[in-house]
């Protein structure tokens, strides 16, 4: 069938704009499952790894140990309880649901693959004890499992570049509204559009007040009251109520907007979601839970198990010396490339706040002029900095090698000495310079529960991004997160971030 060329979606930018709904064009109509074709495809990869790993094990000279080959028939069976199983962990999940919830990062549907497929594994290797047909070849089980976990990583990846091809050609999965003129409602339409890359669309806020926030630069699409006509003039498959207003009554909280919202959408088959005031809080699936019908959500930073932190200092020490002695001859041109290029001392240091804002002193390969620190107060004004963060674009101060350096990525290499003396690991938030942390509030303190890192999640998902609250935002989902796989991701995807050059200012 013929992809075509997908006509671009209006703008929700004129009051009397109709829309009919997210255009659908050839292959880009039958993507609107997506989530049956993701389901499809998992079950096809976990099949096909369980005849790779059968024909690796007894059939390609590959296998551990000598053995004839068995027929295939019980490996068929057991391929069916193991698929089962791990297509059943992966969808009590919601990896599988075509609504908002479907919509996640690809680094935690990654960690969600290795906890479905370790499950599924034991449970077919415990079962195998009970009913002996099913206890068979456990290098058939390991094989089969390390080919679907990375067979359906590249699948999700594709998936996701696909998504993205779609949104640039106009095409749009969902349209949503946002019941809610607040930071709860604004943040929330920030991140959608943010996470979704364009896949879905924020048609604009409805006001639950008469007097709305009118400083929102977001289309204001009417009042509650009249959801019926902004249906009709804008058709939004999703509506998101957003926590209550300040002041607003019980009466109207409960009478005036969630119940007569529900009737609507029920009426019209509008999905209706609710996100509560603790957005700027990551929370992870299984801390949503409920007493007696009634929602509730765990409110913690992460729990770190002890194994994991003490394999992370582990795995810190040693790329830390492999790196410093494999790239020594690196490093010793780049110091003589800073003496012959510019004045001044080879190695720059500076404290920085460190694990609970202990500060500490963080060192990094110099780019700038000697004088750059003194120079600041000509370029920033730091009490009039609306948030604790800023970015030079051009900084005059960073000498021409400095450029390279930092555009590579390279300047930060001496850092790894702090990693040594386990002030910082390879892998955390990035560490802020004393004056600007003494500025935050108490969210943004929170950044500093994890030792800082020399790259990290927000670096390689929004390099260089001038928000605090945006670089918050990444931090908070890695602190909540973070475990080896994930470490593991974001140093692998780091080296691809650095060679794109993106998000550096000069």
């Amino acid at each position: 069938m013929s992809t075509g060329a997908l006509p671009a979606i209006n703008s929700p930018t004129t009051a009397g704009a109709v829309h009919h709904g997210p255009t659908r064009v050839g292959f880009a109509r039958f993507w609107a499952h997506r989530h049956v074709f993701l389901a499809l495809t998992d079950l096809a990869i976990l099949g096909a790894s369980i005849l790779v790993a059968y024909v690796i094990r007894f059939n390609a000279g590959l296998a551990f140990w000598s053995a004839e080959a068995p027929g295939a028939i019980p490996y068929i069976r057991s391929g069916l309880l193991l698929s089962a199983t791990w297509m059943y962990v992966v969808w009590r999940a919601g990896a599988y649901e075509r609504g908002l919830r479907g919509v996640a990062s690809p680094v935690i549907r990654v960690r969600l693959l290795l906890k479905a497929g370790l499950i599924a594994v034991t449970a077919v290797m415990a079962f195998g004890f009970l009913n002996r047909e099913f206890l068979l070849s456990r290098q058939v089980y390991l094989t089969s499992a390390i080919a679907a976990v990375i067979s359906m990583t590249i699948s999700r990846s594709a998936f996701s570049r696909l998504d993205r091809v779609l949104a640039e050609r106009g095409y749009v999965a969902a349209q949503i509204a946002i019941v809610g003129t607040n930071r709860v409602a604004l943040e929330f339409a920030d991140s959608v559009e943010r996470e979704s890359h364009g896949s879905l669309r924020v048609m604009g806020l409805i006001s639950r007040r008469p007097n709305h926030d009118s400083a929102t630069n977001r289309q204001i699409l009417g009042h509650v009251d009249e959801i019926e006509s902004i249906y009709k003039r804008i058709h939004f498959d999703k509506l998101v109520l957003a926590t209550p207003e300040a002041g607003e009554s019980f009466k109207e909280r409960r009478g005036g907007t969630v119940i007569s919202l529900l009737n609507f959408c029920e009426q019209n088959g509008v999905a209706l979601y609710m996100v509560p005031d603790s957005f700027e809080i990551a929370v992870a699936p299984s801390e949503v839970a409920s007493f007696s019908g009634t929602p509730l959500v765990r409110l913690q930073d992460t729990a770190l198990h002890p194994v994991y932190e003490v394999v992370k200092r582990l795995m810190d020490m040693v790329f830390s010396c492999a790196i410093l002695l494999i790239g020594l001859p690196l490093w010793l041109a780049i110091a003589v490339g800073l003496k012959f290029t510019s004045s001044g001392p080879i190695l720059f240091s500076q404290l920085r706040a460190g694990h609970n804002g202990r500060p500490f002193r963080m060192y990094k390969f110099r780019s700038m002029s000697v004088d750059a620190e003194s120079r600041l107060g000509q370029l920033v004004d730091l009490d009039a900095l609306q948030e604790p963060v800023f970015k030079i674009k051009n900084d005059p101060r960073v000498t021409a090698f400095g450029r390279w350096l930092r555009r590579s990525g390279l300047d930060e290499i001496p850092q790894l000495i702090n990693v040594l003396r386990g002030e910082m690991s390879l892998v955390g938030p990035r560490p802020e310079e004393i004056a600007l942390v003494h500025k935050y509030d108490q969210w943004q303190r929170r950044r500093l529960k994890a030792k800082p890192g020399i790259t990290g999640y927000q670096q390689i998902k929004n390099r260089g991004g001038s928000s605090l609250t945006e670089r918050i935002g990444y931090d908070l989902v890695y602190l909540k997160h973070q475990s080896l796989g994930l470490d593991l991701y974001i140093m692998l995807h780091t080296p691809l971030v650095l060679l794109r050059g993106s998000g550096v200012s000069h």
